[in-house]
């Protein structure tokens, strides 16, 4: 009960508008398993606490006063049995966390429990091509068939593509919107989202559900696709593209990405060699895309693949404790750190950072709780 109470609070905060996912991170961090008391604070004792500047506290205490915009989410919520999970869940996707500033709340359609894992991203134009096509009819069943989930925007062209042959296929697929779930778009694919939903696959967003498509939430849900996948794929894209954008959230958070090359006449594939001159895995086969993330096809009917930074699946290792006093990084973390205080502190970019953090992690010296926190292990 006291979980469900914390992640209503946490709801309540992602619908004040000028409060993003680090101002609720930091809530998250400093109250912990007392949000409800951000509820009895005023003014001065919020900014006192949490640091946060003036403008955005005022922001928070009056938007937590205002009670109908949490009731108003909660019934559309159950009016059309749509979901939501918040970084305090468990459930929240785990390679999503790890990113910078995740999104705080993620609300989704689905006939299935939220297991999104293991998860390639593919990207493309809206103006995709027959070769485009052929690119997804010939790579996407054999992806499914390994078991992969597919992740795109739900975007025409390469994006309804990838959704349609994972359906086609047997798989499960989701749809990241830059809009509301109330407000799907684009409009032409409301029955592919529904098709999405009927096969077991997700519909899912960051935005409010009444949010409307605007320019400017594209970014975010790029972010999301990219970070929610071990790898993303590239398939047509011209030079100026929310594709290659995506491409390069994923490489922002040390993720693989893989793209197809195409014909040097097409302006759909300027984009695409691009990012080839700048070190991305050309694909040519769906078996370049599974050394791409160090899998081995065929041998598994469920993936063992390569983890990106910080993700928590490879097997505890044993180390000596002098070697546990050397770390700096233990030493910050011998109480909770989010990734933003030890990026701070630790003198390290934020690749090496994410680097470490994930190796002495599979070592066994660190372990993260509910909320992304790092935390030195007791031995």
């Amino acid at each position: 009960m006291h979980q469900v109470i914390a992640s209503h609070v946490v709801l309540h905060i992602s619908l004040i508008d000028g409060v993003g996912p680090k101002a609720c991170a930091t809530l998250c961090e400093v109250f912990a398993d007392n949000l409800h008391e951000l509820y009895l604070l005023d003014l001065f004792d919020l900014q006192r606490r949490t640091g946060l500047s003036q403008a955005v506290c005022q922001k928070i205490c009056a938007g937590l006063a205002d009670k109908a915009i949490l009731d108003k989410e909660m019934a559309l919520i159950q009016k059309h049995a749509i979901f939501f999970v918040t970084l305090l869940d468990p459930e929240y996707p785990q390679l999503l966390r790890q990113i910078h500033a995740p999104p705080t709340v993620l609300y989704y359609k689905s006939d299935s429990p939220l297991q999104l894992s293991p998860a390639l991203a593919f990207v493309g134009s809206r103006k995709a091509d027959n070769y485009g096509q052929q690119v997804t009819q010939h790579i996407i069943p054999e992806i499914v068939k390994e078991g992969f989930i597919t992740i795109s925007g739900g975007a025409l062209g390469i994006d309804g593509m990838v959704h349609r042959e994972t359906v086609k296929a047997g798989g499960r697929t989701v749809a990241i919107l830059g809009s509301g779930l109330l407000k799907p778009y684009p409009h032409a694919h409301k029955g592919l989202f529904d098709q999405i939903v009927y096969s077991g696959g997700f519909v899912m967003s960051s935005f409010p559900l009444e949010f409307e498509p605007l320019p400017q939430n594209f970014p975010a849900r790029n972010r999301i696709i990219a970070g929610m996948s071990l790898a993303t794929i590239v398939i047509q894209a011209a030079i100026k593209s929310g594709a290659l954008l995506t491409a390069r959230n994923a490489l922002d958070e040390g993720r693989d990405v893989g793209v197809v090359p195409g014909s040097i006449f097409n302006e759909l594939s300027t984009g695409c060699h691009e990012l080839i001159t700048q070190g991305a895995r050309a694909i040519t086969k769906t078996e370049d895309i599974f050394e791409l993330i160090g899998y081995q096809a065929k041998t598994s009917r469920v993936p063992v693949v390569k983890a990106p930074s910080a993700c928590p699946s490879k097997p505890i290792q044993t180390v000596s404790p002098d070697k546990r006093r050397k770390d700096s990084l233990l030493t910050l973390c011998i109480t909770p750190k989010s990734t933003d205080y030890l990026l701070a502190q630790a003198g390290l970019s934020f690749d090496k950072l994410q680097e470490r953090l994930w190796q002495l992690q599979i070592e066994g010296q660190l372990e993260q709780n509910i909320l992304g926190q790092w935390k030195a292990v007791d031995r």
